[in-house]
């Protein structure tokens, strides 16, 4: 088995983003921005964190919050590709 469905597997089961607190979503994001190298000052703000939780649980409320760190665990490695961030993150 790769990793990346190693990686998959494990969040599949877990909590979905709609069952998550904005705690829960607001940690795991802190931990995937510092992966990716957002820094602290870079951070949203917390009208700009509200947006983003509404604009994650709109389109990916069904998904397990797993699958975020997965995701970007995958962005890292350079299974997936995304837009450059410069630095910022948005939705």
């Amino acid at each position: 088995m790769t990793n990346e469905v190693a990686i998959f597997n494990a969040a599949k089961g877990g909590k979905k983003i709609q069952d998550s607190t904005n705690e829960e979503i607001l940690q795991t994001l802190a931990i995937v921005m510092m992966k990716v190298g957002i820094r602290e000052k870079n951070l949203p703000e917390n009208s700009e964190k509200i947006i983003l939780l509404e604009h994650i649980r709109k389109k990916f409320g069904n998904m397990p919050i797993l699958s975020i760190r997965a995701a970007f665990d995958l962005l890292i490695d350079g299974q997936i590709n995304a837009p450059e961030h410069y630095e910022n993150f948005s939705c």
